[in-house]
């Protein structure tokens, strides 16, 4: 059982790798965009504070995550999965 949380863990590890990835491929998009068009200036302003936003609200939830469940990786996860059963979980980027 321990094995299936830490393959799952390592899952939203790498799943979160890549969202990173494609976050950072999206984010490049919106700046070549936008210095093509001024007009898009201001919606990637937006975009970036959005996601500023996200990250900090990540990391807010995992640190609360990890002084609830000191050393138990398993829970921190399940707290940060979301799902319909976790009111709180991270929604993600």
């Amino acid at each position: 059982m321990l094995l299936s949380h830490f393959i799952l863990f390592r899952r939203r590890i790498e799943e979160e790798a890549a969202a990173a990835e494609r976050a950072k491929a999206e984010e490049e998009q919106r700046q070549r965009e936008a210095s093509q068009n001024p007009n898009n200036a201001q919606r990637l302003q937006e975009q970036q504070v959005r996601q500023a936003l996200n990250q900090q609200t990540l990391a807010q939830f995992q640190s609360y995550a990890q002084s609830q469940f000191p050393g138990d990786d398993a829970q921190v996860f399940w707290y940060l999965t979301p799902c319909c059963h976790n009111s709180i979980g991270y929604l993600g980027v």
